[in-house]
């Protein structure tokens, strides 16, 4: 082949590379803006490591699935696994494990937690975690001319902390997802610099004693390069908490709702639906979000 026709191949190649890398970081931008809905109820140990373990004796493990683009063919989508132990009430364990992929761009996330439960009197409770592991970030093989193949490979630390406040009813919790990226420009966070909530459990009780919990909740969430996000709504929960129902309304001018059903005490499924935001409802029909989660001890 003729030199000219090899550069331009190349020119022409290395603007595909560029292409695809730009639609894969588009949409991991999309995945901090919209985050699992499992994580504002059904298992906070997504938004925050103080919650590893936060129920003496209890191993958890929970995983979800979410296809972000419905209507798209080959949408981006995203899955999470999480798990965690707690160790006398005082400490606890977790592994959360985290993946995107967007076109040719994937990105894994694996991390281990230690949280400390200091017991402050009565049920209040002040919980302080830390994560650490690594991130990586890579592209499939990108064929440019003949044999020859181009492609994108990152690894790198990364860390979160959080602390949180609860005492049976009120949670109020603040963390720092990806604080490693504050000691280093040249890093991306996968998720918000700074996540923040309140909420609180109302509880009743019918005739027959079923019980009901309404737990309200308010949440903060500040993303690089975005405007601030706050997140406002509820959990309903009914017959002793075997079926849960979600709504949150967000400033990005969407809302996601969903469920938690109990099938038996330990197991239960999970699924969310958040609709799209108004700049993108003509090329998406919203995000579906499908989870399980399984319980071994008291709880």
């Amino acid at each position: 082949m003729k030199p000219r026709y090899q550069f331009l191949l190349k020119i022409n190649g290395t603007i595909l590379c560029l292409l695809i890398f730009s639609l894969g970081f588009v949409r991991q931008a999309n995945s901090q803006v919209e985050p699992f809905g499992a994580g504002y109820f059904a298992d906070q140990y997504l938004f925050n490591p103080a919650f590893a373990g936060s129920s003496a004796n209890l191993f958890e493990v929970s995983g979800g699935y979410r296809e972000e683009m419905l209507s798209v063919s080959d949408s981006p989508s995203n899955f999470y696994f999480s798990g965690s132990m707690g160790i006398n009430g005082k400490a606890g364990l977790g592994l959360h494990i985290y993946q995107d992929r967007a076109g040719l761009l994937k990105t894994t996330r694996v991390v281990g937690t230690f949280a400390w439960h200091m017991i402050l009197g009565g049920t209040s409770k002040l919980s302080l975690g830390l994560s650490a592991g690594a991130l990586n970030t890579k592209t499939d093989d990108v064929p440019i001319v003949g044999d020859q193949e181009e492609s994108f490979h990152e690894n790198r630390f990364d860390a979160d902390f959080g602390a949180a406040f609860t005492n049976g009813r009120l949670t109020v919790q603040a963390a720092l997802p990806g604080v490693a990226c504050s000691f280093n420009d040249n890093w991306e966070n996968v998720g918000p610099d700074f996540f923040s909530s309140v909420s609180y459990r109302f509880s009743f009780f019918h005739e027959r004693k079923v019980k009901v919990s309404v737990e309200p909740k308010i949440s903060y969430r500040s993303l690089d390069g975005y405007d601030d996000v706050f997140d406002a709504g509820l959990n309903i929960g009914l017959f002793n908490n075997r079926i849960d129902f979600l709504g949150m309304y967000h400033t990005t001018e969407n809302i996601t709702v969903g469920f938690e059903l109990n099938i038996i005490k330990s197991l239960s499924l999970m699924a969310f639906y958040t609709t799209p935001a108004p700049a993108l409802k003509s090329y998406t029909d919203g995000s579906l979000e499908i989870g399980t989660s399984f319980k071994l001890g008291k709880h």
